[in-house]
This record gives C-alpha cells, structure tokens and sequence, in this order.
C-alpha cells in the first residue's frame, strides 16, 4: 500500500517542474486547480491522499514544499489559476530576494547537526552496490484522462557513460580553479570567507563518483567499494 510521498520543490528548474508536475496530478485525480475534488470524480478511490492531504473545508493540497532564494518562479505560480492549490505556509523565499547568481556558496547552510553525526559516524550504511539492476513498478492509469493507448510507460535508466560529462566538467573546474577565476565572487561568502576547503572536497567526490562508474564496467564491481584501500 502506497504511503504519503512529501515533494521537495527547490529553485528555479525545482519549481517550474514541480509546477508541471501537479498540473498533470490535478487532472489524472480529478481535482481543480483550487483543490476542489471535480463531480465527475467524487465517486472514484485512486489514492488522492498519497500526493494529497485534505484539509478541513475538504479541499486537496498539495503535500509540497517550495523554496527558492528569488522569487520570480515561485509569484508566477502564485498569479497562476493554481494559486489557491498550494499551502502558503509550506512556501519559503529568501528574504533577500536576489538568487544564488550562478554563487553557489551563496545560501548555503549546514546540514542540522544530528543529521552531520550520522553522517560522520556513518551510522546509516548502504551498500555502494545494489542487486536489483531493474525495478518495476505498475499502477493505475488514471479514469479521468482520456488516453489513445492501452498502455503507457515511462523508464527512467542509467547509464555509465554519463561518467564522460562529469570528468569534462571537473577538466573545466581545474582550469578555473588554477587561474583562481571569479574566486573574489566566493570570497564574499561566508563558507569561502577563509579557504576554499569545501569546492576542494566536492571535486574529490565528483572524482570518486567518476572512479565507480569506471568500476561499473568492470565484472568484480560486484566487490567494488568492500575492498581495503
């Protein structure tokens, strides 16, 4: 049985899709765009609550939060016919208002502190490797939208060769980063303020996920990662 999924809905591609996205859930659960269950819907039992929570005057709202640092997005969806969908408390702005301007030291924060010990002591484990290469999942196709299909489907795959954009974009990371190119931009930011530790740290783990995909191709991936260094 399905349970509640909470959608996170971040920046400017976030939430232009995020919009999209219960645009299409509106309409295959027969609901209006200000949360109004539709007549010809009122008799069905397709699951409304798993995206949807009702709330006291019987209306659907969307179980999303929505932030952004400008809020450009995020007021157009707000003068959209689907103003009154969302939950007003459930959208977050920046106060400042001005966007992250390709910094993206800008607007960070650190991760609450509980959630940092269980990653530094690594009490949450998972296997670098996961036996089920494939997953399929059915489900019903919604009443209310015609359709000329009988069957619909969407696969959503992986593929190692994608290893190739990121080792080009860690080629232009370095070359930026030995000329110190827009590093006075970063400098402004309180997590550069003294070093740059942390762009360092991310290139190694971009590397790291550029030597598993390598691993992938390989037929001992299966021990990949169990190995002692």
């Amino acid at each position: 049985m399905p349970r509640e999924i909470i959608t996170l809905q971040l920046g400017q591609c976030g939430n232009q899709i995020g919009f999209e996205f219960w645009k299409q859930l509106c309409a295959e659960h027969g609901i209006s765009p200000e949360g109004i269950v539709e007549e010809f819907a009122t008799e069905g039992n397709d699951r409304k609550d798993v995206f949807f929570y009702q709330a006291d005057d019987d209306h659907y709202i969307p179980r999303a939060v929505l932030l952004d640092l400008e809020p450009r997005v995020i007021h157009s969806i707000l003068n959209s016919s689907y103003a009154k969908l969302y939950n007003p408390e459930n959208i977050y702005l920046s106060e400042h208002g001005g966007g992250a301007g390709n910094n993206w030291g800008r607007g960070f924060s650190q991760v609450h502190k509980s959630l940092q010990r269980i990653r530094e002591r690594k009490l949450a484990n998972f296997i670098p490797w996961g036996p089920a290469s494939i997953q399929v999942a059915l489900s019903r196709k919604s009443p209310y939208l015609p359709s000329a299909h009988r069957v619909s489907g969407l696969m959503m795959a992986n593929h190692t060769s994608i290893s190739s954009l990121f080792e080009r974009t860690c080629r232009q990371f370095d070359k930026l980063r030995k000329r110190e190119a827009f590093m006075e931009q970063f400098r402004k930011e309180d997590i550069f303020k003294d070093n740059f530790d942390e762009m360092d740290t991310s290139r190694e783990i971009v590397q790291q996920l550029i030597d598993e995909y390598h691993a992938a191709t390989r037929p001992d991936y299966i021990s990949w990662g169990t190995q002692e260094q």
